[in-house]
């Protein structure tokens, strides 16, 4: 019975925030109140409050918490999959392409940290602790470049922490500008070209021979 009860309640939370996402999405950050994620999920405003005490920021957060950690898992998993420098920054950006068409949550919170929530005091105490979090990627994207200097592929002159945030730069506003207008052009193609243009940029001559011909995500639905 404990068990079921424990269940039930985790099954709720889930509602939550699933909703929560939905709402956010369709709201925005500021105008949007527990007692219309509480409507849309099916449950009481107390309910919202019993899973999260500290109100909308936390509710907020959680939603964004799946992106952060499938973003690091799917980092660990492609780094440790092959040692050339250079593909793995291929590989991890065509798998985040794949995550972006195929899972609905992954979506919807980059989605909602690109358009729709606002830098407000009672967000920013959840955005630092989770910007904290995330510096370990950033250790790792630099790592990864550092690498890839030793092993003659990138300029030597470039400063890794530069290289890394050009790159994410680069990503988060060609994810942002194509929000506004999907149908305009397919995402892998607007995400492989700003990949191109990083690459020849900061490998040496010779290194960056454009993406294959063989597609090295073997998933063949265009995003």
């Amino acid at each position: 019975m404990v068990k079921k009860t424990k269940e039930e309640s985790e099954e709720t939370r889930r509602k939550i925030v699933r909703a929560a996402g939905k709402v956010f999405e369709e709201k925005g950050y500021s105008a949007t109140n527990l007692q219309n994620v509480a409507a849309d999920a099916g449950v009481t405003r107390g309910a919202v409050y019993w899973h999260f005490p500290k109100g909308k920021p936390e509710l907020f957060m959680a939603v964004l918490r799946p992106c952060h950690d499938k973003s690091q898992a799917l980092m660990e998993k492609v780094f440790a999959g092959t040692e050339n420098p250079l593909e793995k920054f291929m590989v991890f950006l065509r798998r985040v392409q794949r995550m972006i068409h195929d899972d609905p949550e992954y979506r919807r919170a980059l989605i909602l940290l690109a358009t729709k929530w606002e830098r407000t005091e009672e967000v920013e105490p959840y955005l630092q602790a989770m910007m904290t979090e995330g510096m370990g990627q950033v250790q790792t994207v630099v790592e990864v470049f550092v690498q890839g200097q030793k092993m003659g592929m990138f300029h030597p002159d470039i400063h890794p922490m530069v290289a890394f945030m050009l790159l994410n730069g680069a990503v988060n506003d060609t994810f942002r500008l194509w929000l506004y207008s999907p149908e305009m052009i397919p995402l892998t193609l607007l995400m492989d070209g700003m990949f191109d243009l990083w690459a020849r940029g900061v490998c040496l001559p010779g290194v960056w021979k454009g993406w294959p011909k063989e597609n090295i995500n073997t998933e063949k639905e265009t995003l």
